[in-house]
C-alpha cells in the first residue's frame, strides 16, 4: 500500500520498516523541516504505526504527535497523546498537559465521536478549573455539536469506536468543515488514469480553501443531498459519498484516496450508504453512473447488485454507463424515473431518445 514519490531526490522514498532510534529521531527532525508531498502521506502513516508501540523519548514521542497532526492521522494522535501520557506523567498544572489533552479531544472530534470529546473536556474544567483555552474549546465544541443535532441524518454510521475492538471497518460521518485538511491530502494525491476526482464526480477543482468550504455549505443547505466522509478505523478519512433521495429515489457517487482503493472499500462504503438511504430517505431505488473506462467502479457496483441499465444519456455525457439497484421495473418505468429524478436533482442531463418500433 505505500505510495511514495519515486526519485532518489527524496529520501524517504521507501517501504515502511522500523529503524535504530537515532535514524529515526534525525528522520522525524528532517520531515518537520521539509514538510511531506501528498503522495508520501501513506508511508508517514506507516512509519508512526511501526514506530508508536515502542518505548521513545519525549523529544520523539512530540516530534511524532507534530507530524500526526500534520498529516490529519487522527488515530495515531489518540496513541501517541495515550503513550505520551503513560510513559511521561505531567504535573497538575503542566501546560504541556493541557495541550495533550486538547490534541486528544481534537482527535476523537476529528474522528466523529464527538461525546468522547466533550467527555474529555469535561473531565479536564475538574482538573484545570476555568482553564480559559479548555473553556474555550468546550463551548465550542458544544455549540457545534448542537448545529450538527439540528440536521436530520445520522452522525456516525456503522462505527464502532475503539481501535483493538471494532467489528466493522468503516463508518460514515458528516462531511465537515474541520474535514478540509484531509479531503485536501487526499484529493491532490488522487489520480485515476488521466481523470482526477473532480473529472470522476463532477466536483470542483478547489483552487482555494474559500471554494471548498463554499462547496460544503451549499452541501448542507440543499434538500435531499447528503455528503459523509468515510471514516476507516485505522487509517481515519479515506474519502466521500454522497446521496441524493427525492420521492424514494436515489442517486449516489463516492471516491476513495488512491492509497485506499483496490481493497473492497468502495463497495462497504456504498453499502453503508445504501443503509442511511433505506432507514432514513425511505429509498426504495437507485441510481449511479461510471465512466465507461473505470473497470474498477464497474466491478464495485456490480459487486452490491445494481444492473446496467440498457440506454445511455445524451451526448455529451454518453460516455458514462448508467446503474440500477430496485424492484424489477421495464426500461421505459427506469427511464421515466430517471428522468424525473434528474430534474428533481436540477440537472440538464438528458437521456439518448429511444426509437421505439412504428417510429
Amino acid at each position: 500500500m505505500v505510495a511514495a514519490r519515486q526519485g532518489s531526490d527524496y529520501p524517504f522514498s521507501q517501504a515502511a520498516f522500523a529503524q535504530p532510534q537515532n535514524e529515526w529521531l534525525a528522520q522525524l527532525q528532517q520531515v518537520q523541516q521539509q514538510g511531506v508531498y501528498a503522495q508520501d502521506r501513506l508511508y508517514w502513516l506507516q512509519q508512526l504505526r511501526a514506530y508508536v508501540d515502542q518505548d521513545r523519548s519525549l523529544v520523539e514521542y512530540q516530534l511524532m504527535l507534530d507530524l500526526a497532526q500534520r498529516l490529519c492521522d487522527w488515530v495515531m494522535v489518540i496513541e501517541i497523546v495515550n503513550a505520551m501520557q503513560s510513559h511521561y506523567p505531567f504535573g497538575q498544572k503542566d501546560e504541556a498537559a493541557i495541550t495533550l489533552l486538547c490534541a486528544l479531544a481534537e482527535a476523537y472530534f476529528q474522528l466523529g465521536d464527538y461525546a468522547a470529546a466533550i467527555h474529555l473536556y469535561k473531565g479536564a474544567l475538574l482538573r484545570f478549573y476555568q482553564n480559559k483555552r479548555i473553556l474555550d474549546a468546550y463551548y465550542w465544541l458544544t455549540e457545534k455539536r448542537q448545529q450538527m443535532n439540528k440536521r436530520d441524518f445520522p452522525m456516525a454510521h456503522g462505527r464502532r469506536m475503539g481501535r483493538q475492538t471494532e467489528t466493522t471497518e468503516l463508518y460514515l460521518t458528516p462531511l465537515e468543515s474541520h474535514h478540509i485538511h484531509v479531503f485536501r491530502w487526499l484529493y491532490i494525491h488522487q489520480q485515476q488514469g488521466s481523470k482526477s476526482v473532480a473529472e470522476l464526480c463532477n466536483l470542483p477543482s478547489f483552487e482555494d480553501d474559500q471554494q471548498w468550504f463554499d462547496w460544503q455549505q451549499n452541501n448542507q443547505t440543499m434538500p435531499n443531498h447528503d455528503v459523509y466522509a468515510v471514516m476507516h478505523r485505522e487509517w481515519g478519512f479515506i474519502g466521500s459519498v454522497c446521496l441524493e433521495v427525492f420521492h424514494g429515489v436515489g442517486f449516489f457517487y463516492y471516491w476513495l484516496g488512491q492509497d485506499f482503493q483496490g481493497y473492497g472499500f468502495g463497495p462497504q462504503a456504498v453499502s453503508l450508504l445504501l443503509e442511511i438511504g433505506v432507514e432514513h430517505n425511505a429509498m426504495h431505488s437507485c441510481y449511479a453512473k461510471v465512466y465507461e473506462d473505470n473497470d474498477a467502479s464497474q466491478k464495485a457496483i456490480e459487486k452490491l447488485g445494481f444492473s446496467v441499465l440498457p440506454f445511455r444519456q445524451a451526448a455529451p455525457d454518453d460516455n458514462e454507463i448508467l446503474y440500477y439497484l430496485g424492484p424489477e421495473q421495464s426500461e421505459a418505468a427506469c427511464r421515466t424515473e430517471l428522468e424525473t429524478l434528474y430534474r428533481d436533482m436540477g440537472s440538464h442531463i438528458a437521456l439518448q431518445h429511444k426509437v421505439w418500433l412504428g417510429e
